[in-house]
């Protein structure tokens, strides 16, 4: 794993982190935090992305639900039968879902607008304070597990010029990751720039970069197109809040 500011000229390494893993099971991992000088912001256009099929996954929705309960039974040490994302943040990133395991068997029996979906989020119960490695390792336990599920909201951030300035934001990479988890919006540079600009669509610590300049793949595919790209389009994911 690597930890980075992500700048337009990078000048040298530093510290360690936590794990960021998207796997079967959660596993440790080195890391390295790379700065630069600041310099001033450019200005970013924003456009509003509607979480539609595309998105979160194969499943027609005859009605858009923001959140709801799911009750799975799991059996221990299987899992839920999909590939999740696992970061320091307070939920879980449903990358994708098995044809068989628990999740397909709960999305047999409930209606459309209550299947879970590919890009969905599980986050903790109201007032729970565990994290994404916390949510996983209970459902590593087995046994009949209620999960929170959240729908993304999903939307990108254009016009980045990296000749420019820097982006500003602190990243965790993962390579086996489909995401880049963003630890930390720093005060100056191009994102904060966007989120005075655009307080509706702000980009916050602990949202996930799902795809760059559109193309999705890897953490570490992410990450090479974040470095080698001038101009960046930043695909953002987090949980939707509850109305």
């Amino acid at each position: 794993m690597s930890c980075f500011t992500c700048c337009a000229h990078p000048t040298g390494p530093s510290g360690d982190f936590v794990p960021f893993v998207a796997s079967s099971s959660p596993a440790d991992a080195s890391s390295r935090v790379i700065r630069g000088d600041e310099v001033e912001p450019a200005p970013l256009q924003t456009t509003f992305l509607d979480a539609g099929p595309a998105l979160l996954g194969n499943a027609r929705r005859a009605k858009e639900l923001h959140g709801f309960t799911a009750q799975l039974q799991l059996t221990k040490g299987q899992g839920p039968g999909a590939a999740l994302d696992i970061t320091l943040a307070q939920h879980l990133r449903i990358d994708r879902i098995d044809p068989t395991g628990a999740m397909a068997t709960y999305n047999a029996g409930v209606p459309e607008d209550r299947r879970i979906c590919e890009g969905d989020f599980v986050v903790p119960a109201t007032g729970d304070s565990a994290n994404g490695r916390d949510l996983f390792l209970a459902m590593m336990e087995g046994g009949l597990v209620d999960l929170e599920i959240r729908r993304p909201n999903v939307f990108t951030v254009d016009g980045i010029d990296k000749s420019k300035g820097l982006m500003g934001l602190d990243l965790c990479i993962h390579p086996r990751s489909s995401s880049v988890f963003i630890r930390h919006v720093l005060r100056k540079g191009l994102v904060q720039d966007h989120n005075t600009k655009n307080p509706e669509l702000r980009v916050l610590d602990g949202d996930l970069i799902i795809g760059v300049n559109g193309q999705r793949g890897t953490s570490a595919d992410l990450a090479k197109i974040l470095g080698s790209s001038e101009r960046l389009e930043l695909t953002i994911a987090r949980p939707r809040e509850l109305v």
